[in-house]
């Protein structure tokens, strides 16, 4: 699991470093409430993960049917969509044993 947390950072990292004026041409933006709003509404997506990356939120949503979107979401409350696709799977860390 930690390599493909490892993995999704470095596949998203060109996305949260490009500077926002040139990330808003590449990305749908909109208000953090919106966005939330349409992915659950729409693909029934919720919040699995989050972590902080420099003044970004970065979120993972997923549904039980499997779909997933990535949304960064700025210090000024916009949210822009980076990725999404189909078929996530959780995956289950089997406990270390001593």
């Amino acid at each position: 699991m930690k390599r493909l947390g490892i993995a999704l950072i470095i596949a998203l990292l060109p996305a949260i470093l490009i500077p926002a004026h040139k990330a808003n041409a590449a990305m749908v933006c909109a208000k953090r409430s919106d966005v939330i709003k349409r992915l659950k509404q729409r693909f029934d997506e919720r919040p699995t993960s989050v972590g902080i990356v420099g003044e970004n939120l970065l979120e993972l949503y997923t549904s039980k049917q499997g779909s997933f979107t990535v949304v960064i979401t700025r210090a000024d409350g916009v949210s822009c969509l980076v990725l999404a696709g189909q078929n996530w799977r959780r995956v289950k860390q089997k406990t270390p044993q001593p």
